[in-house]
């Protein structure tokens, strides 16, 4: 329960009847948009990146915007206490969205539609992906690297063929995310992968033999205008992560990079704490020059 500014307690679970007019302030703008590209945030994710220190600002702001149906929000499915609440866009924020990103109306509408609808189990999957986003960009500030772009899931899943023998092999990648890095001397290009030990050892196989053909076939760099790419897999234990590796190292997927999410958390995506399969001290996460194309 939260309390208007009459002192009347308010149901965190519906909107209040009566919500006052909302003049939009510059910075409910970014929020919208942000929730809009990132598909959900919770309340801590936007109160990081729009370094709002005050939980009670941030949620006066949340719940101007959600009763005003800028915002929607569902909530993270939990078997015991209070479940946590996860934003994303509201009907009357599309026209927004649709505007200052120069979007199809019925594209944001369909989309929205969509996150909607995911099922209920995906929704700590998104907030992992959030999180490792979020995290990324924090660590930049300390880095003379920078984060030319970051494209969430339904903007990187990809369709390709490759052609042997006169006959065409069909493929389907749904990375988590991708994004690039970059410095002066460099651009390095990366594919997110959030593990949370849902999906058996078969089916990472053959995702990792996609990610392989990805690479040796030309198609990721006919998509994306870059020759090469590295893959960034965070799993939630020490032994998943080794699991996995194994599993890579199988494959001859020397491009992976692995962690676990308690390593990441504790020291950021630039510590020394990725794994490459083939390799045995853990590594910083850099394409190095030594695995660069000529």
């Amino acid at each position: 329960m939260t309390t208007n500014r009459n002192g009347q307690r308010q149901s965190r679970f519906t909107r209040h009847r009566r919500a006052r007019q909302v003049i939009l302030q510059p910075r409910d703008m970014d929020i919208i948009i942000a929730v809009f590209q990132s598909r959900f945030l919770t309340r801590e994710q936007i109160q990081e990146m729009f370094d709002i220190s005050c939980i009670t600002v941030a949620n006066r702001i949340l719940r101007r915007l959600f009763d005003a149906r800028f915002l929607d929000r569902r909530f993270l499915p939990l078997l015991h206490g209070s479940s946590q609440a996860m934003y994303f866009l509201g009907r009357r924020g599309m026209p927004i969205v649709s505007e200052q990103l120069n979007l199809d109306p019925d594209e944001v509408a369909r989309t929205r539609r969509r996150d909607q609808a995911l099922r209920p189990g995906l929704l700590e999957h998104e907030r992992l992906i959030n999180d490792f986003r979020i995290q990324l960009e924090t660590g930049i500030a300390e880095s003379s690297v920078s984060v030319k772009r970051f494209l969430h899931a339904r903007k990187c899943e990809c369709r390709f063929g490759i052609r042997t023998g006169g006959q065409e092999t069909k493929y389907y990648l749904k990375p988590d995310g991708y994004f690039e890095l970059m410095s002066s001397h460099w651009l390095d290009s990366y594919f997110l992968e959030i593990d949370r030990s849902t999906s058996g050892l078969r089916k990472l196989s053959r995702k990792f033999r996609t990610y392989r053909a990805f690479q040796q076939s030309g198609a990721f760099e006919k998509v994306y205008d870059r020759p090469r790419f590295g893959v960034v897999v965070v799993t939630l234990t020490s032994q998943r992560a080794k699991n996995l590796v194994s599993l890579a190292e199988k494959q001859e997927c020397d491009f992976f990079y692995f962690t676990d999410l308690s390593e990441f958390q504790a020291r950021g995506p630039f510590g020394n704490i990725w794994t490459v399969p083939g390799k045995g001290n853990l590594e910083r996460l850099s394409l190095t020059e030594s695995r660069r194309p000529g």
